[in-house]
């Protein structure tokens, strides 16, 4: 077993506290109830993600097509937050059609240029595997460095997730942010 590689993580059932921690916080942050079907599996949902972002934007109302289309050319422009926002209603299908590779391009456009709120975005799609393979090292540099920049979720999230990560997988997120963060300096 090659330390870094996806055989290297702890197995599922270790994870299972912080996994339960997450859908606690997952509820909390929610404001409506938790859909049928979950069964208890610990995963940041798709309703408790949004429902964490949209309190910090204002994803939370349907757009008319005209604003849609003036928020994709304020995003193709390079402006973070129009790239975020247009992440999150891409993800979610909120006020916008639902494109999950769409919407994690557009996360990632925005995190790279170092949008705490596409980095949260992202850091939500490395954990739970949507459109990207589940990468708990991942979303744990995402939620740091969301954290970093103010994000209170990223911070509670980030800090249920650390206990779950060995010595070699903190190793390689330190490395990563450091690495980002100096990209984000120059």
């Amino acid at each position: 077993m090659q330390p870094g590689s996806e055989s290297a993580y702890r197995p599922a059932t270790q994870l299972a506290p912080a996994e339960a921690a997450i859908t606690r916080l997952a509820k909390a942050l929610r404001p409506e109830p938790a859909p049928k079907g979950l069964g208890g599996v610990g995963r940041l949902t798709r309703s408790a993600t949004r429902s964490a972002v949209a309190r910090l934007t204002r994803a939370t109302t349907r757009l008319a097509p005209t604003e849609i289309e003036e928020l994709g050319l304020r995003a193709r422009r390079g402006d973070a937050d129009a790239q975020a926002e247009l992440g999150l209603r891409l993800l979610s299908g909120l006020g916008a059609g639902k494109d999950k590779s769409e919407g994690l391009r557009w996360s990632r456009l925005a995190a790279d240029q170092g949008h705490a709120h596409g980095m949260f975005q992202l850091g939500s799609c490395y954990y739970n595997g949507d459109g990207v393979t589940r990468d708990l090292v991942r979303a744990y540099m995402c939620f740091s460095l969301a954290a970093a920049r103010g994000v209170p979720e990223a911070k509670r999230i980030r800090d249920l997730l650390a206990p779950h990560l060995d010595a070699h997988q903190h190793q390689v997120a330190r490395v990563g942010i450091k690495q980002f963060q100096g990209q984000q300096r120059r």
